[in-house]
């Protein structure tokens, strides 16, 4: 025998007590704990660190360079002034006028007032102021030789010397104007420089003696 009125009852209770079982009472739901969010580690600030000030550039300051003494300059030792090398005196030759050179005739106002003339070999170039009267054996009394400075621009004070020179001489210095200015007598083969007591431009030589025998001296005037 059925009962529809019981079954519906089961049923009902079985809904019931499925709905009972289902999910615990309200009162006991404990809720769920919250996860903490984690709260991110703050990442710190890196204060930055100030940069080094830059050290300040030492100007290094050089040492001071140490300035050396002088060296003493050294005395002054006086050079002698070169000898200008003695008058020209030509390869031996019993002639006169030795070739290539030119000749003129001087003349001379002596003490007395009187012309005295000569003739002369006339040595103009450095090549025959060396050569001169050197090695002459004789010499005829009115000639002798006349050396010529004049190229040089001016007076000079070449001294002259016997080397080689056979024959007593005299010398007379003579200035740029004809006026002699001092005499002197030379030795054969003596080489003793005989220097002028004033500066001169022409020279005169003759044999020894020969100046005074004619009445010249120191002052009178040649006419070239």
């Amino acid at each position: 025998m059925k009962f529809p009125g019981i079954s519906f009852v089961v049923i009902l209770l079985m809904s019931l007590l499925a709905a009972c079982t289902g999910a615990p009472p309200a009162d006991l739901i404990q809720p769920a704990p919250a996860t903490p969010t984690p709260v991110p580690v703050s990442t710190p600030i890196t204060t930055p660190s100030p940069a080094p000030l830059p050290s300040p550039t030492t100007v290094s300051t050089p040492a001071p360079t140490p300035i050396s003494s002088p060296s003493p300059l050294p005395a002054s030792t006086s050079t002698p002034t070169s000898t200008p090398s003695p008058p020209p005196t030509i390869q031996p030759t019993e002639s006169p006028t030795p070739q290539g050179l030119k000749t003129a005739t001087l003349s001379i106002i002596n003490n007395q007032q009187k012309t005295v003339s000569i003739e002369v070999e006339i040595a103009a170039t450095p090549e025959q102021f060396q050569t001169g009267l050197m090695n002459r054996k004789s010499l005829p009394e009115m000639q002798g030789m006349l050396f010529n400075f004049s190229i040089y621009g001016g007076s000079v004070n070449i001294p002259f010397y016997m080397k080689n020179t056979y024959i007593p001489l005299s010398i007379a210095f003579i200035s740029g104007d004809g006026r002699i200015v001092d005499i002197q007598d030379m030795e054969p083969l003596s080489e003793t420089l005989h220097y002028p007591s004033t500066p001169y431009q022409y020279a005169l030589e003759v044999n020894q003696g020969w100046f005074q025998k004619y009445g010249i001296a120191v002052g009178n005037v040649i006419k070239f």
